[in-house]
């Protein structure tokens, strides 16, 4: 009997069993996890996603938003006769930067005899007669004419402004600008005084203000949008200058404050 029980017991682990019982421990059958097959996934179409500012079905995060880039050619309107200034400008949001640079004939003098006579500089008015033929004989022509040689003003602008935004629609914006300018003003003048003196004087000084105004730019602001774009600027400078002068470069100087507008012409290549 007892080789019996030993036998039995030999062949309980020898032979693996035909099949295994489950073991609850005791658990209900609402408390046993039955697994499911998912249902199908289905990604939503770019065209079914057509929200403002969505581009190919995606929309861009808010946190992801990138600068808006742009890069303009700036004309203002006292400088159509001097090189054009370059502008290049970064927006998140409603802020932003402006880099304005130019090198242009400034200050603008029409008339230049006029301009040194009220700087203190008594430019000599010289008059030139001309003979005219006609049929019935000839005649002549009085003119007069300030005896100014050269008359050469130049100045280079860098500014750095703040732009903070203040409307913002599906074609255009518009912001206020807050900056400093720092300017390098050169010129020399040369003329012949009521005695007949030769008046010469050249120079060159270092300047920094602080500048005012508004800018408003029209282009689609759509997101991911590469395009044309322009803008208007009205701004207000008011500059200071260092250094030693005499009333010609004062009031030269004094020249390049004031209030400015201009246009411009740009590409807009913001993206998220």
């Amino acid at each position: 009997m007892r080789k019996a029980v030993y036998y039995a017991a030999f062949a309980a682990i020898l032979i693996p069993p035909l099949f295994t019982i489950p073991v609850t421990a005791g658990l209900t059958p609402s408390e046993i996890s039955v697994s499911t097959a998912m249902p199908e996934f289905k990604p939503g179409l770019p065209q079914n996603l057509n929200a403002l500012g969505a581009f190919e079905g995606v929309m861009a995060p808010a946190g992801l938003k990138k600068y808006g880039w742009q890069a303009e050619v700036v004309f203002f309107s006292n400088t159509f006769s001097g090189l054009p200034a370059l502008s290049f400008s970064g927006r998140r949001g409603g802020h932003g930067f402006m880099l304005l640079g130019e090198y242009s004939k400034l200050p603008r003098i029409r008339e230049e005899g006029n301009f040194l006579r009220s700087a203190g500089v008594p430019v000599r008015i010289a008059s030139k007669e001309t003979y005219i033929s006609d049929p019935n004989g000839t005649s002549t022509s009085t003119y007069t004419y300030d005896e100014v040689s050269a008359f050469r003003t130049n100045t280079a602008l860098l500014a750095l402004f703040y732009y903070r935004g203040v409307y913002e629609s599906g074609f255009a914006q518009a912001g206020l600008l807050a900056g400093v300018p720092f300017a390098w003003h050169r010129y020399k003048v040369a003329a012949v005084l009521d005695d007949g003196q030769p008046f010469d004087e050249s120079g060159s000084a270092l300047g920094v203000g602080a500048a005012a105004g508004v800018a408003a730019t029209f282009g689609s602001t759509a997101v991911r949008h590469k395009g044309l774009v322009c803008s208007v600027f009205l701004i207000y400078s008011k500059l200071w200058f260092g250094g030693g002068g005499g009333e010609v470069a004062r009031h030269l100087q004094s020249r390049l404050s004031g209030l400015r507008f201009g246009f411009s012409a740009g590409w807009r290549f913001s993206s998220y």
